[in-house]
């Protein structure tokens, strides 16, 4: 006889039964919440980029006068993303010149308006991929051993001029 107030019925496998759905209720408000708090963790705002250049310089091309592919790696540590929207050089005698963003694509050399960068990763301009190209270089410019003056233009942290030193083609 059952009577009001009495926590367990005496039926051992219903009482088993009943647990466990508790207990599978319980894990799915805890997973309910996890998920919650990722979205939010995912929503809230990230730290800003922290730009730092490794690695440049610039190659003279052994085929065309007055252009240079400039390669380096650019390394974001910070915690927010941000985009190379563009480039330029630091010189008075550079009047004329083309400096510009390319990538290859299909194993041809594209001009792309930007390179995105990853927060806490590191994007590699390098021969073959994403790079930087200048064209109308006066000579003298092009010579082994000058070091140009190059600006980045980063949509988030502003400009960085990098100097770039000019080696031989490898």
């Amino acid at each position: 006889m059952l009577l009001a107030g009495v926590g367990r019925l005496p039926l051992p496998g219903v009482n088993k039964l009943v647990t466990m759905k508790r207990r599978c209720a319980n894990l799915g408000i805890v997973g309910i919440f996890c998920v919650l708090a990722l979205v939010l963790a995912a929503c809230a705002p990230a730290g800003p980029p922290e730009i730092s250049i490794a690695e440049a310089e610039g190659w003279n091309s052994p085929v065309l006068v007055g252009v240079v592919s400039v390669f380096m790696k650019i390394d974001n540590r910070g915690q927010g993303r941000d985009v190379l929207v563009g480039v330029g050089l630091e010189l008075p005698e550079a009047a004329g010149v083309i400096v510009e963003l390319h990538d290859t694509v299909n194993k041809r050399m594209v001009k792309t308006k930007m390179i995105p960068l990853p927060a806490a990763g590191t994007v590699e301009l390098r021969p073959g991929d994403k790079h930087i190209m200048i064209f109308k270089l006066p000579p003298e410019l092009t010579a082994t051993g000058v070091v140009l003056p190059l600006r980045l233009e980063f949509k988030q942290s502003g400009a960085v001029v990098v100097p770039v030193p000019v080696v031989e083609s490898r």
